[in-house]
């Protein structure tokens, strides 16, 4: 049986993923460097026009709703391009806006995947989402005998404030669920431009969350990388 060498193995994996990681690093330094001149550049003056760019935004024609708008003393509570804001500040992930319940020092907003609990100056105090519980595909929200209820689907469930834990319960048919929220003006060219694209490229975010991942995955690579090399490097450097 051919004896296992470590370096011959290490050095096997350490150019494959090299290769590989030559791509993203590629990537990265380019976007960097436009980043450094953005303003030069009249990038963050340029508004994305690419029709192609814009639909992985979700920017859509004007006349169109993206979802729910609720007014805060900090600006108007909305979803665009997959995103909770609050006037121009980005609060997290957010698909879509199903409704909002506000309380006399607490706001609870209802993604249809997240839950986002927040100061009435739009600060977030708390968000949960699948891995505390939240469902996918929550549609709307009631307050019902000094609860707060969600639907998905047909199932109910009543949400605990105090640790936005969700139990399943019966709905009365007399519940009055949300829908009654103004929709939000959709995106248009000139809210988006060429800075927040490279922005995006840069951290992965542009593909949603599997971008982000990918990114991760890759950062975790680059270690590998690193670790690979410095180890191969340390045994030439003891056998000279």
């Amino acid at each position: 049986m051919a004896k296992f060498h470590w370096r011959i193995f290490l050095l096997r994996w350490h150019r494959r993923i090299g290769i590989v990681s030559a791509l993203f690093v590629l990537l990265l330094a380019i976007t960097g460097i436009l980043l450094n001149h953005t303003h030069e550049l009249g990038l963050d003056r340029k508004p994305l026009e690419n029709a192609t760019l814009r639909s992985l935004y979700g920017a859509v024609p004007e006349s169109a709703p993206q979802g729910l708008v609720h007014g805060l003393a900090a600006g108007e509570l909305y979803a665009a391009a997959g995103r909770l804001r609050v006037g121009d500040r980005d609060l997290g992930d957010c698909p879509q806006l199903v409704g909002v319940v506000e309380r006399t020092d607490q706001i609870l907003a209802v993604c249809s995947n997240r839950l986002w609990l927040l100061t009435p100056a739009g600060e977030v105090i708390d968000q949960a989402d699948s891995v505390r519980g939240v469902p996918e595909g929550l549609s709307a929200v009631a307050e019902a005998e000094g609860q707060v209820l969600l639907k998905q689907g047909g199932q109910s469930f009543a949400v605990d404030l105090g640790d936005l834990s969700l139990k399943p319960t019966l709905a009365g048919e007399a519940v009055d669920w949300s829908g009654a929220l103004a929709p939000a003006a959709a995106a248009d060219a000139a809210d988006l431009d060429w800075e927040q694209v490279l922005l995006d490229l840069h951290s992965g975010r542009i593909l949603g969350a599997w971008g982000v991942w990918l990114m991760d995955a890759m950062a975790l690579l680059f270690i590998v990388l690193a670790v690979s090399g410095l180890f191969m490097a340390r045994r030439r450097h003891r056998r000279t």
